[in-house]
């Protein structure tokens, strides 16, 4: 058997990939599909000729960025949950993570992201609805 102990620390780890790093990248993920799903529509007049190609192309690229950052939005969720869920059966564990938080010398409350920094809602891509 595994006697591996799990301590307010490792919670802490977890808890900022969730909170933190996660969000940060898919933040990457949604600013891309953003602007791929501004220019994926064929337009001629706007784009030129080469536009109907790269629209087609765009599209397939929206739906990468569309699905990873949808993915990464949910490991993040889960990976919070777990954390939470673990606090709720490790006594211990969630006191020595609530003193993580509490102590400036090791959490820093400016690392957490505020409204500005968290990752834009994503615009539905157009083959969504197909």
């Amino acid at each position: 058997m595994n006697d591996t102990k799990i301590t307010g620390g490792d919670l802490y780890d977890l808890w900022r990939v969730a909170n933190i790093n996660m969000p940060n990248v898919q933040a990457v993920y949604a600013d891309a599909c953003n602007v791929i799903h501004e220019i994926n529509v064929a337009n001629e007049d706007k784009f030129g000729r080469a536009h109907p190609g790269w629209a087609a192309l765009g599209q397939i690229y929206e739906q990468c960025l569309f699905l990873t950052e949808g993915s990464l939005f949910s490991v993040a969720h889960y990976i919070d949950k777990a954390v939470k869920e673990f606090k709720e059966v490790d006594a211990e564990a969630a006191r020595d993570l609530e003193a993580i938080f509490k102590n400036p010398n090791d959490h820093n409350p400016d690392d957490e992201l505020t409204g500005d920094e968290k990752p834009k809602d994503v615009e539905v891509p157009n083959w969504w609805n197909d």
